[in-house]
């Protein structure tokens, strides 16, 4: 038998206390109003469970058991104030999430701790609910099961159904049959395609039966998360009373959202092109005449990212009654914003994040606002019609802008605006509000937004060291301007996938360069304005897919410019406004392979530049200082 020792000890007992005290035990858990009426807040909740896991951790330490103090500490999950964390339904039974059979003690403890910060989360949820906050309530109460997943008033304000091998938070669980009917759109033969059903959606599929049930289960978890993101959208805080009180189950709709899902992309292409004039440039569409989505089945996983981006359409138009064409003369950039937005979704298994510095999309909105300067005031882009947006030269510009102001929308100051966002957004579906009430609607003047919004794009080195949470995804990075510490080039260092990165104005080391070493696909680096450490230069061939590298504004010695011959395949290159000069044309004459580079306010003089030009006539050269 193991005993507690030490501090350990004491703050075991101190948790233990506090169970006794909020009447928490192991058993049947108490109905929310028998929990103390003491003052609780989220910080409060984490920070008594982060205590008591500690406890539990160093326990395992000092009884020898250091791997279980380390799987104990992991239990935590990191909040990252810039992403909303959104936990999904689970059918397992507590036991069944964490059992430890050979650590029987440590099992009891852990379940101890995580039925506390479910009943705290329970009593936490009902508060949000009657002080109106619903969406977070209800974001709570998935919470609570994610801890605890029998938590039967939680389970039941949830509208779960509890079977005999367990809880279900469906009321149906896939069916998979062949059509036994032509299908009236697609022309698909009887017996030729699948109907594939679950909760909420209905797909139509000619592509294989493993993919089909696939795409199935993550439209399902799609809805799950979009429902719990927009709660307010619809459904409201006295609804979740009424479902803790037990006076009525939540409602599920009887309608499901059709999918069509297709083969290949040519199959999409030819069967819907002719319907949908345009749907060939696309990899999924939202179709409001059909009331359905489209997409196809590809090994692209991207893919999944304009799933999710149509899907989010369906959901918001069919969701609720609202008018034909919300966006139609004003608005666009909420509309397409918002889907863009859900495309940040990164799922950790039993819960998922949303937004974050590193969501894909958001570097983009980077690299127009803070590299290239690109902004049209939020004034002029709500007042573009879908068809004069579409037809603008910089779209492409305007999109990402799309992406960062969502982003900025739904989470600057800690989520100040997204309640007001979602109500706005519920307004425009309804076509209950005026372009000229749309600030007032939101909260905050364009203006306001205007002046924030590029403060909101930048990024502390802490964030990037703490909260890079799925480095495994990473492919792009804009950074520019942040100063990045050693710190950050390390969390940096462990996105082995990274093809481009942005960290102007941060110094360029030969240690930082070492951290970066296994970023063995990064095919584009930006150091523009960056100070550059004497002999680092040569650490850029450790990048052997560099095609694309900017060193403009950067001021090195003479000597160091030489280590860029070696950059052999770069096709790219500037060094505008540098301090390279004449005395380097051998250097850059050895890169045979370049087709653009940028000389503009260097030294070079104009022999020089026709010398470079001549001895590649492939060679673009911007040369605009002269």
């Amino acid at each position: 038998m193991s005993f507690i020792t030490n501090r350990a000890s004491i703050q075991y007992a101190a948790f233990v206390a506090l169970v006794l005290l909020t009447g928490i035990s192991r058993g049947a858990p108490a109905h929310p109003q028998e929990l103390s009426s003491d003052s609780l807040d989220r910080q409060t909740v984490d920070g008594t469970f982060a205590t008591s896991l500690d406890a539990i951790a160093e326990w395992c330490n000092e009884n020898g058991q250091p791997a279980l103090g380390a799987k104990t500490r992991e239990l935590q999950i990191a909040r990252d104030p810039g992403r909303l964390t959104i936990f999904l339904p689970t059918e397992f039974a507590a036991d069944e999430v964490i059992a430890e059979p050979a650590n029987r003690e440590w099992h009891e403890r852990i379940q101890t701790a995580r039925n506390a910060c479910a009943q705290s989360l329970l009593d936490l949820a009902r508060r949000k609910a009657e002080t109106g906050q619903g969406g977070e309530a209800y974001r709570l109460l998935h919470e609570c099961l994610h801890w605890a997943p029998d938590l039967s008033v939680a389970r039941q304000a949830l509208g779960h159904r509890q079977t005999e091998k367990g809880w279900q938070p469906y009321s149906e669980r896939l069916r998979v049959r062949p059509a036994n009917r032509p299908h009236p759109i697609t022309k698909w033969k009887a017996g030729d395609y699948l109907l594939v059903t679950s909760d909420d959606f209905e797909i139509a599929s000619n592509a294989d039966e493993a993919t089909t049930i696939h795409l199935a289960e993550q439209l399902q978890r799609w809805q799950w998360v979009w429902r719990q993101v927009f709660f307010d959208y619809w459904s409201n805080s006295k609804n979740v009373v009424r479902w803790l009180d037990g006076k009525s189950p939540p409602s599920r709709s009887s309608k499901k959202f059709s999918v069509f899902f297709f083969q290949n992309q040519d199959a999409y292409v030819k069967t819907m092109s002719p319907l949908i004039p345009g749907i060939e440039i696309s990899t999924g569409y939202y179709s409001d005449d059909y009331k359905a989505s489209f997409f196809y089945a590809s090994s692209d996983v991207g893919n999944e990212a304009t799933w999710r981006h149509e899907l989010t359409h369906q959901l918001f138009k069919e969701s609720i009654s609202g008018v034909p064409a919300p966006f139609k003369q004003n608005y666009l950039w909420l509309g397409e914003g918002i889907a863009l937005y859900m495309e940040s979704l990164q799922d950790h298994g039993g819960w998922v994040t949303l937004g974050g510095f590193d969501s894909p999309k958001l570097q983009y909105a980077r690299v127009r606002k803070l590299r290239e300067g690109f902004h049209i005031p939020v004034a002029e882009l709500n007042a573009m019609s879908a068809e004069s947006l579409q037809r603008h030269p910089d779209v492409r510009r305007i999109y990402s802008q799309m992406t960062g102001l969502t982003h900025f929308l739904m989470h600057a100051e800690s989520g100040k605006h997204r309640e007001a966002l979602i109500t706005t957004l519920e307004l425009i579906y309804r076509g209950k509000i005026k372009p000229d009430k749309l600030e007032a609607a939101l909260g905050i003047s364009f203006a306001e937004i205007d002046r924030q919004y590029g403060d909101f794009l930048k990024v502390s080195p802490e964030i990037i060291s703490r909260y890079l949470l799925r480095p495994q995804d990473v492919t792009q990075l804009s950074l520019p301007g942040f100063r990045l510490d050693d710190d950050a080039f390390q969390a940096i260092g462990k996105c082995h996938d990274l093809i481009w990165l942005d960290i102007s104005g941060s110094a360029w080391t030969q240690q930082r360069a070492e951290w970066l070493k296994n970023c063995q696909k990064l095919d584009q680096l930006y150091l523009t304005g960056s100070p550059i450490e004497l002999g680092s230069l040569a650490a850029l061939k450790n990048f052997p897919e560099l095609i694309s590298l900017d060193l403009s504004g950067v001021k090195i010695e003479s000597a160091d410019w030489t280590e860029l011959g070696d950059l052999t395949n770069l096709v790219e290159l500037s060094v505008a406004h540098s301090s390279i000069g004449d005395g380097q044309v051998a250097t850059l004459l050895n890169l045979k392979n370049l087709r653009s580079l940028n000389v503009s306010g260097t030294q070079l003089s104009a022999a020089n530049i026709r010398t470079l030009q001549k001895s590649n006539p492939a060679l673009v050269l911007i040369n605009s200082g002269k």
